[in-house]
C-alpha cells in the first residue's frame, strides 16, 4: 500500500463521489466525513439491477499533497471514522476488521467526541 501524488484533494473526492461502471457494477460513495488528514467514506457496489454486491467502508489519508487509499479490512491506524456508521456496513471478512471497529469505538469514548464521531449526544 504505497502513497499517490499529483492530485488535489478536491479531484480525488470528486473521483470517488460518482458512480463508476465497471464490468457490469456501479461502484461510489454513499456518505463522505472529513476529519482531520482522514477522509472517511462508505462505499457501495451495486449491479445495474439495483442488487446490492458489496458495501464497505474506505479511507483516504493525507499528508502533504499525497494521499493513500484504504479500508476498514487492512485494519488502519486511524480511529475516527464515525461509529454510527458500523450499523449500516457489515463487518468485512478481515482479521483486522473487528479490532479496528472496537478502537474506533474506544477512542470516540475516550476523548469524549461521541457527536464527532457520530455517537448520539447523552446531553
Amino acid at each position: 500500500m504505497g502513497w499517490y501524488s499529483g492530485n488535489r484533494k478536491e479531484e480525488v473526492r470528486q473521483h470517488i463521489g460518482p458512480w463508476d461502471s465497471v464490468e457490469g457494477v456501479r461502484c461510489g460513495a454513499i456518505e463522505h466525513k472529513a476529519i482531520g488528514n482522514c477522509d472517511w467514506f462508505i462505499m457501495e457496489a451495486r449491479k445495474y439491477t439495483g442488487e446490492l454486491v458489496d458495501k464497505w467502508i474506505s479511507l483516504m489519508l493525507w499528508d502533504g499533497g499525497m494521499y493513500k487509499p484504504m479500508d476498514e479490512a487492512v485494519g488502519p491506524a486511524y480511529h475516527t471514522c464515525p461509529v454510527s456508521w458500523f450499523d449500516q456496513v457489515p463487518i468485512p471478512d478481515s482479521p483486522y476488521a473487528a479490532g479496528w471497529r472496537d478502537r474506533c469505538r474506544a477512542e470516540a469514548a475516550t476523548n469524549n467526541m461521541g457527536t464527532a464521531w457520530g455517537i448520539p449526544s447523552l446531553i
